[in-house]
């Protein structure tokens, strides 16, 4: 379900915000889809930083779209106090955001 939500808000070459291994801030602009996993150009500052085009960001991992967070695009921020370490949210309707914490997003239209 939160692929499919994702997927309806991605417009291409918006630029995303995302977490990468060991905490590392990237930005790719989005241009497309590997099933569940996001595809992306690489910005020049990532390049400069050591990162590449990709794809396989998760949507787990973007923490915004086009520098603005993503909760305030998706609309449906909602603490849920369900998620477990590694941010596997347990609930079908919510998938845990890249703030850390137990901050979800909640995919139902309430």
């Amino acid at each position: 379900m939160a692929v499919e939500k994702i997927k309806e808000v991605l417009k291409e070459t918006d630029l995303l915000t995302h977490k990468r291994c060991l905490g590392i801030i990237e930005e790719h602009y989005f241009n497309g889809f590997d099933g569940q996993w996001i595809c992306g150009k690489a910005t020049a500052e990532t390049i400069k930083n050591g990162g590449s085009d990709t794809d396989d960001i998760s949507i787990h991992n973007i923490t915004h779209i086009n520098r603005k967070p993503i909760d305030l695009i998706l609309n449906y921020p909602l603490l849920c106090g369900d998620c477990i370490l590694n941010r596997i949210c347990k609930r079908p309707d919510m998938i845990c955001n890249a703030y850390g914490g137990l901050e979800c997003i909640n995919l139902r239209k309430d």
